[in-house]
């Protein structure tokens, strides 16, 4: 039975084991020979000896400079055309390189055990080809058989735990998230980070979403906004304000949100005018803005005025008049709420027993014998 691994200095060595230690030998590319127990080191300790790079080379050893990562397929060395040596990562359709100066890996480590959750323990890679052999069955970690019960089960339990509405099931960001983990090596690499984490990334997400908006903009001849003020269960209140514009090449109207801005204090027209002009410095958006659509509150009214009064300076700000349209799906709104309080309401029986003496009224035996009563 024949295995083959990296040997010293990157050499590829070629074992041969028979039913006793003793029998194991080495061949090197060299077409030399080398007795296992001649050298000191028995089957195992031949087989475990593959660190790779000079065997001098100290900083290849102290950092974890095995050459696991090249016996398992993980990543491959070549060389540039600078003539400098890099290590490829092969997991799935990760293409990152690291620098692999004096042959040291452990960056590249770094990143399989980080970003691929892949250790020296995981095993082979599951695209190299296999050898076969009575060994391959402690190397290859089994994986458990896939249950689609058990998989809706834990869905539910997973929906409960979270009071999250039946609707997940549907959500598009999920199903491409469950398509990426089955294309992971390893469980390992799709077990979640805690909740730092997570937070930490979102922000990094959140920065970079940022700049790709900032650059969406920056070449808008003009931007129409609408505002409206939400206040938290915690009252917390914060200013949303989401941007509208026609693209002039396809006449397709575009919506993205612009901001989510906490307010310090109540909704005051003053408050509200400052958050709407710190956004909009902030963006690029302050000499562009066309039109701003609000409810009909007083303190959106006012707010308009304060932003016309801010454009007419010379600050950089449209020397346009700010346009404010008021909303016409809130003002029907208000019209309904009035029509059904002053109208509908008003002629509607106060108690709930009224309105169950109003229905008996309408059957043909209890009009009968109210014109009884009536006639006594």
């Amino acid at each position: 039975m024949s295995y083959a691994m990296d040997g010293p200095n990157g050499s590829e060595m070629d074992f041969s084991i028979s039913g006793s230690t003793d029998a194991s030998v080495y061949r090197n590319n060299d077409g030399s020979q080398g007795d296992g127990a001649s050298q000191g080191s028995s089957m195992q300790g031949s087989l475990q000896e593959h660190h790779y790079g000079d065997s001098n080379d100290q900083t290849s050893t102290n950092d974890e400079g095995r050459s696991w990562i090249f016996g398992y397929k993980y990543g491959e060395r070549y060389v540039t055309e600078q003539g400098k040596e890099r290590i490829r990562c092969k997991v799935g359709n990760c293409t990152k390189t690291y620098s692999s100066i004096k042959k040291t890996t452990t960056t590249f480590i770094a990143h399989l055990r980080n970003s691929h959750g892949i250790t020296e323990f995981t095993g082979p890679h599951a695209q190299q080809n296999k050898r076969g052999g009575p060994l391959d069955s402690f190397l290859v970690k089994r994986t458990r058989t896939f249950d689609q019960n058990e998989f809706h089960q834990q869905f539910i339990k997973f929906l409960v735990s979270g009071k999250l509405p039946f609707t997940t099931s549907e959500n598009k960001q999920l199903q491409q998230l469950l398509e990426i983990a089955q294309t992971a090596p390893t469980m390992a690499a799709v077990k979640l980070p805690n909740a730092d984490t997570f937070t930490r990334k979102t922000t990094m997400e959140y920065h970079a979403y940022y700049e790709k908006v900032k650059t969406t903009l920056r070449d808008l001849p003009a931007i129409s906004c609408t505002l409206d003020c939400w206040t938290s269960p915690f009252n917390q209140t914060f200013l949303g304000v989401t941007g509208h514009w026609i693209c002039e090449k396809t006449w397709i109207m575009h919506d993205i949100m612009l901001g989510f801005e906490p307010l310090d204090g109540p909704h005051t027209s003053e408050n509200l005018a400052s958050a709407f002009i710190t956004l909009l410095d902030n963006l690029g958006l302050s000499a562009k803005l066309f039109t701003i659509t609000t409810d009909n509150a007083s303190n959106m009214e006012k707010m308009a005025e304060l932003l016309q009064a801010h454009s007419q300076q010379d600050n950089g700000w449209s020397s346009k008049a700010t346009r404010r349209i008021p909303c016409v799906g809130h003002v029907i709104n208000l019209a309904v709420q009035e029509i059904i309080k002053k109208g509908f309401l008003s002629e509607a029986p106060a108690d709930i027993m009224d309105v169950e003496d109003d229905l008996r009224d309408t059957t043909t035996l209890a009009k009968l014998r109210k014109g009884i009563l009536k006639i006594r």
